[in-house]
């Protein structure tokens, strides 16, 4: 009897000591950044998606360039004037490359070869696609459209004080841009062909620089120092959307696959990272989700794949793409049993639909994952004996993080 109980004393104790073990490896994987040791450590300036290709800008004449998900990295040179590229974009098959003093560089053949256009634009602040053409904004030039040879302004009754612009986005039906630092966009009228003025905060706002807009799924955000707006009709109505987010300096957002992010820079001490499911509705909290990475200050992110990228004054960082935050105190709603299986059948319930799953190892490894759409699901899984951890995603924005034993014990 005391043989026995020993025994399962040092079972339990083993299971305790490889959830722990197993746990340490999960989290800290998919919560640290790495920075991108091939590519100098340096101001990344943007970073852009054609395809398979990731191409990350710096505040030099050369871009880099990865097609293997960032494992490795090559440099192009677009420039040999020395110009600082400012962002870079993916547009209508084509690389678009602005910079602080020297216009726009296109490339059609991803990379290969360059053709500048418009080298006395001032310092470019970013591109944006609508309906076929190609628009590029300036911090103080206003906005110009590409041509056959060319970037033509079309900066019709924007007044002067406006042509200083921060970013620019499209939606299906508008071209929008804000400008200068008093809570102004607008929208460009193609049909009288001039700018329409707007507000964000319903009149004039001294102060207040919008310094990113996003257009995603039916939604336009736009982000200041510490503030957060969204629309839901193209910016005739704009609504705050702070709820748990962080003060810094500035603000961008960024429309990931399944989140929107809000990435707030520090007073060049660190950046918070928050990101919020795009099915929750505005003013549902950003602090569900967050990180804070120190000592950089960040000017882009792309999700891409299994990883995220980061666009840094010291370089490029990448870290694991994972839903890290985890509802520990509302665990036992999902039911997962049996709990250990001996031989891989499980059945998973929960009171809120599954959006999807993940089955990590030990060595945080996926193993077998699936999209769904139900409160229950029935698995026959072809495992190894050993600890496994299981990832919820519910529909609802929450995220569970369980533990599974596989085998006999």
């Amino acid at each position: 009897m005391l043989s026995n109980f020993k025994t399962r004393k040092y079972l339990i104790m083993f299971r305790l000591l490889l959830l722990i073990v197993f746990l340490f490896t999960v989290i800290n994987s998919y919560a640290q950044w790495v920075r991108v040791e091939q590519l100098p450590q340096i101001y990344i300036t943007g970073i852009a998606l054609n395809d398979e290709t990731i191409f990350v800008a710096a505040d030099t004449c050369i871009i880099f360039k990865s097609t293997d998900n960032g494992q490795n990295w090559q440099s192009i040179n677009f420039d040999y004037n020395e110009a600082g590229a400012s962002n870079i974009s993916y547009l209508n098959g084509k690389i678009y490359v602005g910079t602080i003093a020297h216009g726009v560089y296109v490339s059609t053949d991803n990379g290969n070869s360059w053709n500048n256009k418009g080298p006395s634009m001032m310092p470019v602040s970013g591109f944006s696609e609508f309906k076929g053409e190609i628009y590029c904004s300036t911090l103080g030039d206003g906005v110009f459209v590409e041509t056959t040879s060319s970037w033509v302004r079309m900066n019709n009754e924007l007044p002067t004080y406006s042509q200083q612009i921060y970013t620019m986005t499209s939606t299906p039906n508008n071209l929008l841009i804000s400008a200068g630092s008093n809570g102004v966009w607008y929208r460009y009228d193609f049909e009288i062909g001039k700018w329409i003025e707007g507000y964000f905060d319903e009149g004039l706002s001294p102060g207040m620089e919008i310094w990113k807009m996003i257009y995603d799924n039916g939604i336009c955000y736009a982000s200041a120092r510490n503030r957060i707006f969204s629309s839901t009709n193209d910016g005739e109505k704009w609504v705050q959307d702070i709820v748990g987010t962080k003060n810094g300096t500035d603000r961008i957002m960024y429309a990931g696959k399944e989140h929107i992010y809000a990435l707030t820079n520090s007073s060049m001490v660190g950046v918070w990272i928050q990101k919020r499911y795009k099915n929750l509705p505005a003013g549902s909290t950003w602090s569900n989700d967050e990180e804070f990475v120190n000592n950089v200050y960040a000017f882009d992110i792309l999700e891409y794949d299994d990883k995220l990228f980061l666009a840094t004054d010291r370089g490029l960082y990448i870290k694991p793409l994972s839903n890290t935050h985890v509802d520990y105190e509302n665990s036992s709603q999902v039911e997962i049993f049996p709990n250990p299986t001996s031989d891989g059948f499980v059945q998973i319930r929960n009171s809120e639909i599954i959006n999807k799953y993940e089955i990590f190892d030990i060595t945080g490894r996926i193993v077998h994952k699936e999209n769904i759409n139900d409160n229950e699901l029935v698995l026959s899984l072809d495992l190894d004996s050993g600890l496994y951890y299981v990832s919820i995603n519910c529909l609802n924005g929450q995220n569970f993080f369980i533990p599974l034993l596989v085998g006999k014990y």
